[in-house]
């Protein structure tokens, strides 16, 4: 059995086990989110959570799949295998970030959540997120450094 084929029967047996451990983050990711929107009463966490972890797994998914195959073209073997890691890793970051990104603006855009106070401090009005943690709801965000 050459070396390639060796890592190849150890990756495939590692996946289910790791896509497993990668669900169970997620889905403990998610669980936080909601218990904090049931506090705070909004659903902008578990919102901006779900845009995150759709947009990781598909993104990452077909960064894995194009690093692969750009991997297979130069080095065949050894290089699909580490052009699909680097590919769906950094897609996976990519995706989940640009996500979050695009939830919060779309949030924002359409109002989800979102209160204006006035700054204890300045007396300033600033844009409040109810998404955020209990405390910084008193002060803008040039007092609140």
């Amino acid at each position: 059995m050459s070396e390639t084929s060796r890592i190849a029967t150890v990756v495939a047996a590692a996946t289910p086990a790791a896509t497993a451990v990668a669900v169970a983050v997620d889905s403990v990711r998610l669980g936080v989110n909601v218990a904090d929107d049931v506090s705070h009463g909004t659903t902008r966490n578990t919102t901006k959570t779900m845009a995150g972890i759709a947009g990781g797994w598909s993104v990452g998914t077909g960064a894995a799949i194009t690093g692969a195959t750009v991997g297979s073209m130069l080095c065949p073997g050894v290089g699909t295998l580490i052009g699909g890691i680097v590919g769906g890793i950094a897609g996976g970051f990519v995706g989940s970030s640009a996500s979050r990104f695009a939830a919060d603006k779309i949030s924002d855009k359409l109002h989800h959540d979102v209160e204006v106070h006035k700054c204890q401090k300045c007396a300033k009005s600033f844009t409040y997120r109810k998404y955020k943690s209990e405390g910084d709801e008193d002060l803008c965000d040039d007092c609140s450094e």
